[in-house]
């Protein structure tokens, strides 16, 4: 804010004087040399000079409307660089891209710059300093999460996550979108944000509704949107954070109370501002059967003690094929095996498979007629006609086909090579289903040298 102002030599030096007040002591001083916040020492020197040359009750009112608005301007251009400076500049979730500023070096050069221009302190330096600031804060992007993306969504002020609660409650009606304060193990506080914006939580494959609940099977899922918040509310962070709106009647923002996620109509309060967390591991539990199955729509890294296979169906069985390179394609389905506990999966990129006849869903589904799901039902683990009506988010199941049960063979010359090949080199270990290591493999299926083998 560029202002005209008075020179203040016109006004005569006087001795120092040491005066007391109830509220304020002065020392005047000749010099200054502290340097204040931000690096105003220019700023202070000249305010401070000034004081030191007015005699007591003789201040004019031009000389007082100088002072107030260098001051004036002096707290705006301090704030203002505050601000700049708190704005993370980078790639990441609640960082900002800037069309003038590259990085955060770029930034931190340009407050240095313009704190370096202000040699005169005059108010159209500090206004021409302010301009540029707010050009730069004016500039600030910030990053949105992207289609096909895995984040944690947490409240700026209670520090609760968004979670998946009871997931067969969920499935049947509309409940109410839990927080939980800490990060889940079992994926259920992560959440898939889709090309056509919405939101699909990992544990119960569910959209939202309401803004502020699950959204049963079978019904329309909400859409939602992320921006920079605009909280009017005291105390709002505003930098780095997001307000996360619903098409729900009109429009409504997501609100964090103490136990669920509610809805505002307006991002009146702190509590609707989220911060956001990128998420790049996939949790996926194989069960004490040794067997699971999992569809993602993005490219995952097998971690060490499973096995992904594809599958083909000749009309009666599915024969298992492992998958080389240790990556699984995304929109793939497949079936793990492995001894029973939770695995992390890396989202990543690539992988390639042959003919596979599993298919898959990200959010959870009725099931559709004629089609199998994997059990362990009376012949064994295999894919059943029988049992749930939903396909569960983020499983493979098979499509429809002849025949009440699809149990499934590996792939048994490679399987039997690579186990020969174990015995003769001696160093691999055997494991059985358990994940108890054995010496000798006798009939059954065995984890050798981190993949499946069958030995009949």
């Amino acid at each position: 804010r560029k202002v005209a102002m008075a020179a203040p030599s016109t006004l005569q030096p006087s001795a120092p004087t040491r005066s007391t007040s109830s509220t304020m002591l002065v020392h005047p001083a000749a010099t200054v040399t502290a340097k204040p916040r931000l690096g105003f020492s220019a700023v202070t020197k000249k305010l401070w000079n000034m004081f030191c040359k007015i005699k007591v009750g003789t201040l004019t009112s031009e000389q007082q409307r100088d002072i107030e608005d260098i001051i004036t301007n002096y707290l705006e251009l301090q704030a203002s660089l505050t601000s700049l400076s708190e704005h993370t500049i980078g790639a990441k979730l609640n960082q900002y891209t800037n069309t003038s500023l590259a990085n955060n070096e770029a930034k931190e050069t340009a407050i240095t710059t313009i704190q370096d221009g202000l040699k005169d302190c005059e108010s159209s330096d500090i206004s021409t300093a302010y301009t540029q600031v707010q050009k730069y804060i004016s500039e600030m992007n910030l990053n949105k999460p992207s289609a096909n993306t895995f984040l944690r969504i947490k409240g700026y002020v209670t520090e609760k996550y968004a979670k998946a609660g009871d997931v067969a409650a969920s499935i049947a009606s509309a409940t109410q979108i839990p927080n939980s304060v800490n990060k889940e193990s079992d994926g259920s506080d992560i959440w898939y944000y889709d090309a056509e914006k919405h939101l699909v939580n990992y544990k119960n494959g569910l959209g939202t509704i309401e803004t502020r609940a699950f959204a049963p099977v079978g019904q329309t899922m909400e859409l939602t949107t992320f921006a920079a918040s605009t909280c009017t509310a005291t105390g709002a962070k505003k930098i780095g954070v997001y307000e996360i709106k619903s098409n729900y009647s009109g429009s409504k923002v997501w609100y964090s109370n103490d136990s669920y996620v509610d809805r505002n109509s307006a991002n009146d309060n702190v509590n609707c501002e989220w911060v956001l967390e990128e998420v790049t591991t996939l949790p996926v539990t194989i069960t004490a059967a040794g067997y699971a199955t999992l569809y993602a729509p993005v490219a995952l890294t097998i971690p060490d003690g499973v096995t992904a296979y594809v599958a083909t169906d000749n009309g009666n069985y599915l024969t298992l094929t492992a998958i080389d390179g240790g990556i699984i394609p995304a929109n793939t389905g497949v079936i793990l095996a492995g001894a029973a506990t939770t695995y992390n999966f890396g989202i990543t990129t690539g992988g390639s498979v042959g003919s596979n006849a599993l298919t898959g869903t990200v959010a959870a589904i009725a099931r559709p007629d004629g089609s199998y799901i994997l059990s362990n039902g009376t012949s064994g683990v295999g894919f059943y006609k029988d049992g749930a009506t939903t396909i569960p988010g983020f499983k493979a199941y098979l499509a429809a086909g002849g025949g009440g049960v699809k149990t499934f063979r590996f792939n048994e010359e490679t399987a039997i090579e690579a186990l020969e090949s174990a015995k003769e080199a001696g160093s691999a270990k055997i494991y059985n289903l358990a994940g108890q290591r054995v010496t000798k493999a006798k009939k059954g299926i065995y984890i050798v040298g981190g993949r499946k083998v069958v030995i009949k």
